[in-house]
């Protein structure tokens, strides 16, 4: 569907906006058909303030923490630390799969406006059908197991056993995978106007806003060769708009 990047095969985009009438097929088309005044993508865009290495620790600390104490409070022993190590591990894993906030985004900029062609970076298995079914039935096994050998070694690991068992009867959400959004956006329409505009230069982010509370805009990471460009097309088509600098954004 895209103009402005090639995605594998296994890649869809989503048509709730157009079938809902925010934007229709006529605007992409319109877009996709002028000439582009600059176009780029980011790989690996990161939509928070601190970097992705910060924002990932953080989120990591919690449950790293918890478990540290929790094996400390039965003694300083080689078990507790590996455990700790392999916990640590499991759950980073697992949530970098499941909560990566990192997003492969193409950009098309012309004199009408801004196209954008946004996917989250997933592993592949993420853009198909999602249904965790057979996942949670497996799970509810093993949270047995594990229920069993606590008894046996200590009561406390029943915290975390029982645990994934309740969560393995939980109900699943059931999708058809993680897709693409391609997104139409004018420098001036009949629905909505940029009325503000965010420089960020120390992440190459300039945000074009339609709301003064960063509701709805469209954030534009460019590069370092491109940056100044960026920043020079939009003052030349948004003149009107109110510009700042370095507001906490995402």
């Amino acid at each position: 569907m895209s103009k402005i990047l090639k995605r594998p095969d296994y890649i869809n985009y989503r048509m709730d906006d157009i079938e809902t009438g925010r934007w229709s097929q006529d605007d992409i088309d319109k877009l996709e058909a002028e000439p582009a005044l600059a176009q780029w993508d980011i790989p690996r865009a990161f939509f928070w303030s601190t970097s992705a290495l910060v924002h990932h620790t953080l989120i990591l600390f919690i449950p790293v923490s918890l478990t540290i104490m929790s094996y400390l409070a039965m003694g300083f022993t080689y078990m507790p630390i590996g455990m700790t190590v392999l916990f640590s591990f499991v759950f980073g894993s697992l949530y970098y799969i499941a909560r990566s906030q990192y997003h492969h985004i193409g950009y098309k900029i012309s004199k009408s406006g801004i196209l954008t062609d946004n996917l989250k970076v997933y592993p592949r298995f993420r853009y198909g059908n999602q249904d965790p079914t057979k996942f949670l039935q497996k799970l509810r096994i093993v949270a047995v197991i594990l229920i069993l050998l606590a008894l046996v070694i200590n009561p406390f690991y029943l915290v975390g056993a029982g645990s994934a068992l309740f969560l393995s009867f939980m109900e699943p959400r059931i999708d058809d995978g993680e897709k693409a959004l391609y997104v139409p956006g004018f420098w001036y329409s009949d629905k909505a106007n940029y009325v503000k505009v965010n420089i960020v230069p120390k992440r190459r982010l300039v945000v074009c806003l339609v709301s003064e509370d960063y509701t709805t805009g469209c954030p534009l990471f460019c590069t370092a060769d491109n940056f100044e460009q960026v920043i020079k097309l939009v003052k030349q088509y948004l003149p009107d708009a109110k510009y700042v600098e370095n507001e906490e954004v995402f």
